[in-house]
């Protein structure tokens, strides 16, 4: 199944930027983009394609054919993307995987009818995120393709650079805040507010309270961003109220924040 997953992925990919192609679209930085958004919400492209989107992935899963036919066509697919005469790409491919604790967790999970033989890996729960590496790089070994593995509780000692398998890995951990650096971090925030919100005061009070209650954590600061983006920013404050009620128990309005009966006032300067 990881094969045909990263089958799926490169089709879909060949077949965004073949479409820009024919569109006209020739900048490597609107190829970017458009594929960007298509994987964050892929009901951002016409109900037509997202049909064929589901065809071509049940097509696949269903597919009954062995797994050397499955490797033939992620070959012939990265030969396409890649081609000198004609590639559809004109640098690296980055292949990312997020959120790789879930396969850690599926792992545990299903300890007692375990999906792939106990090995070495056992040890540090991650013989089914290596597995999928694994089989990925057997197909993309000859290209220019580089993996980006994100996820939390991926132990270092899971991938370290002693073990020859893995050497040429790094593993870090100094992502997913923007630690002391406030400037940074309204730099992102504002990056998506629409400039005319940020002129409004309350468009401005927004994004200081994002900066306040966020404390620099940027996966909390993207997904309140990504969920204000998806509603076109109406009311975000009230949205903001809502979030931290529901993580944290505490009742706010327009800044003030009121705990049982308590009303303590936040100073925004």
């Amino acid at each position: 199944m990881a094969s045909r997953a990263l089958l799926t992925r490169l089709l879909l990919l060949k077949l965004v930027l073949t479409s820009s192609k024919s569109a006209g679209i020739e900048n490597d930085a609107d190829h970017k983009r458009l594929w960007l958004c298509f994987q964050l919400k892929e009901d951002l492209v016409s109900p037509e394609l997202r049909d064929s989107i589901s065809k071509l992935r049940k097509k696949i899963d269903d597919w009954y054919v062995d797994d050397n036919a499955i490797r033939d066509a992620i070959r012939e697919t990265l030969q396409e993307l890649f081609s000198p005469a004609d590639p559809l790409l004109s640098e690296s491919l980055y292949i990312a995987l997020d959120q790789a604790n879930a396969v850690r967790l599926v792992h545990l999970i299903d300890r007692k009818y375990p999906l792939f033989p106990s090995s070495d890996d056992d040890k540090d729960g991650m013989p089914m995120l290596k597995v999928i590496l694994r089989i990925w790089r057997s197909h993309t070994q000859d290209f220019d393709v580089t993996y980006v593995v994100a996820g939390t509780q991926v132990d270092s000692k899971a991938f370290s650079t002693d073990d020859p398998e893995w050497s040429s890995w790094r593993w870090c951990s100094n992502t997913g805040n923007f630690a002391s650096d406030i400037v940074r971090h309204r730099a992102y925030v504002e990056g998506y507010f629409p400039p005319k919100i940020l002129q409004e005061p309350w468009g401005r009070l927004c994004v200081e309270r994002v900066l306040r209650w966020c404390r620099g954590r940027h996966r909390i600061t993207a997904a309140i961003v990504g969920h204000l983006l998806l509603s076109a920013f109406q009311a975000p404050n009230h949205f903001l109220n809502a979030c931290i009620k529901s993580a944290m128990s505490i009742i706010l309005m327009n800044g003030d924040v009121c705990v049982g009966i308590t009303m303590k006032i936040l100073s925004l300067s």
